[in-house]
């Protein structure tokens, strides 16, 4: 049987609450934080990396956008195509469709979304047959598909059964806010794994 695996993307707008939230979900278990920050300019993310840094291993966080700070952060990986991205030991992207996945190559894993209907995104519906997701899976790809998008507990039993190994939360775990998020976590992780 594959290790279940968990990652966790960040919530968009920069919260240095949310810094002490990261290091409770990798202490928690999580295998990854992805940095998710697409509005946020260079001068007010160094605080907030300076400081997130200081608390959680950064060979552990993986950056959106921004690969030029991942890079002198210490960062483990980048999200997304970049030239710098072959200095990082984690690739990732996200894809929409099966077809955007069967042309992938030189990543470790790749976000499949939305999986089922956003929880954090209002109205960002699903248009995966699950059945053809495990097919592509079960081709064994060179890289991790990971299940994005409106996963919660009710949801893992699927999944499961559909081959995936790695889910990505966000909706399900920051819902309540930066309080709640590894209660969130834990009641999916734990019935994950």
């Amino acid at each position: 049987m594959m290790i279940k695996k968990c990652i966790v993307i960040t919530q968009e707008k920069i919260s240095l609450e949310e810094i002490d939230s990261i290091k409770s979900l990798l202490d928690a278990g999580c295998e990854r934080i992805h940095i998710r920050k697409p509005n946020s300019i260079d001068s007010e993310l160094r605080p907030y990396l300076d400081l997130l840094c200081s608390k959680v291993d950064s060979s552990k966080l993986t950056m959106h956008y921004y690969h030029n700070l991942a890079k002198e952060y210490g960062f483990g990986g980048v999200h997304g195509f970049s030239e710098k991205a072959e200095m990082f030991d984690f690739k990732s992207v996200s894809s929409h469709s099966i077809e955007e996945m069967e042309n992938l190559n030189n990543i470790d894993y790749s976000f499949i979304s939305p999986v089922f209907d956003s929880i954090s995104k209002v109205g960002y519906k699903s248009a995966f047959s699950l059945e053809n997701l495990k097919n592509f899976i079960d081709k064994k790809p060179l890289f991790d598909v990971v299940a994005l998008g409106g996963i919660d507990v009710s949801k893992l039993d699927l999944l499961k059964e559909n081959h995936f190994n790695t889910i990505a939360l966000l909706g399900g775990v920051w819902k309540d806010g930066c309080e709640n998020a590894t209660n969130n976590f834990l009641k999916i992780y734990n019935k994950w794994k």
